[in-house]
């Protein structure tokens, strides 16, 4: 192949790339204009991350050996665009529970064929962390009784 066609192909293959970029970052831009905020498990409001949402798919991939922080991405912005479509609980006031985006996470790689495993991996954890998380609440709760009493 000449030279001239190597770098018109190169040419077009980087300039493809940006497009799909840009592309990228409007669909991620739509998302985060529309989601601004999340509400924590503590009922904390903090703002909207989509980095979160991939790393955590990203993270489930690693997990199976099926790592692609591209396509964790393209689940996280799938998972986005379903939340704003989404109009159920405190969907309704504009801001998402963290529940109901993890809920979401789960839909989206369920209804992936390629997506079984992950979507195994994520759902076993985020029961592992539930599980973890009603411990601590025991032994928080366990606390101050132990204090008072003597000993």
């Amino acid at each position: 192949m000449p030279t001239n066609c190597v770098t018109l192909l190169r040419v077009s293959n980087e300039r493809r790339s940006t497009a799909e970029d840009r592309a990228g970052r409007r669909a991620q831009a739509n998302v985060i204009m529309n989601i601004r905020e999340v509400r924590k498990r503590d009922s904390r409001v903090v703002p909207f991350d989509l980095d979160k949402i991939s790393d955590a798919i990203y993270r489930a991939q690693v997990s199976v050996g099926a790592a692609d922080a591209g396509y964790a991405r393209e689940l996280a912005e799938v998972v986005g665009h379903f939340l704003l479509t989404e109009k159920s609980g405190s969907m309704e006031s504009g801001i998402p529970h963290i529940e109901e985006i993890q809920d979401v996470v789960e839909k989206v790689l369920m209804s992936r064929p390629d997506c079984g495993e992950i979507a195994k991996s994520y759902i076993l954890y985020r029961r592992k962390r539930e599980v973890l998380r009603q411990t601590l609440e025991v032994r928080r709760e366990k606390t101050p009784l132990e204090k008072g009493t003597p000993g």
